[in-house]
C-alpha cells in the first residue's frame, strides 16, 4: 500500500496543543496526537542522523537505489552507535521530546507545502480514499484503547 497518511484536518494536531493536562476528546484528536507524536520522534531521529552524517543533508546525485543503500548503511551505523555508546552527545541532545525541530537545519519543512500540493492534486484518487480508510481504522483502534 502506498500513500501519505495525513492527520485529520481542522482538528487539534500539534503536541503543544495537548500540554497542561489537555486530553484528546475524540478519535480524531487521539489519532492526530499519535500522528504528531510519531512525526516528532521521526524528525528527532533524522535530526540525529543528519547531525552525525552530513552527507544526508545534501545527498549526492546518485541513482535512487544507491541513495537508499547509503541511507540504510548509515542507519545501521547509527543503530550500532545507539546500542553501544550509551553516553553519545547527539542522542542526548535529540532525545529530549521538547527539542524544537523547526529550528534544525532540516530542509524537510519546505517539503510540507509540496506534500500538501501533491495531496490536493490527488484528492479524487483511490490512493487518498484508501489512506482515509486506513486512517479511520487506526483512529478507531487507538480510540478503543485510550
Amino acid at each position: 500500500m502506498r500513500g501519505f497518511l495525513t492527520p485529520y484536518r481542522n482538528v487539534c494536531y500539534w503536541l503543544p496543543d495537548y500540554r497542561n493536562g489537555v486530553r484528546a476528546r475524540n478519535k480524531e484528536e487521539v489519532f492526530n496526537y499519535a500522528h504528531s507524536s510519531l512525526r516528532n520522534v521521526i524528525k528527532r531521529s533524522f535530526g540525529v542522523l543528519k547531525a552525525r552524517f552530513p552527507i544526508l543533508r545534501k545527498m549526492t546525485p546518485n541513482p535512487f537505489p544507491v541513495q537508499r543503500s547509503i541511507v540504510c548503511a548509515l542507519m545501521e551505523i547509527h543503530n550500532f552507535i545507539r546500542k553501544e555508546a550509551k553516553a553519545d552527545k547527539l542522542f542526548r541532545r535529540y532525545n529530549n521530546e521538547e527539542v524544537d525541530m523547526s529550528d534544525s537545519d532540516d530542509d524537510d519543512d519546505d517539503d510540507d507545502d509540496e506534500e500538501e500540493e501533491d495531496l490536493d492534486s490527488l484528492e479524487d484518487s483511490m490512493q487518498v480514499i484508501e489512506m482515509s480508510i486506513v486512517r479511520e481504522q487506526i483512529a478507531d483502534e487507538l480510540y478503543t484503547h485510550v
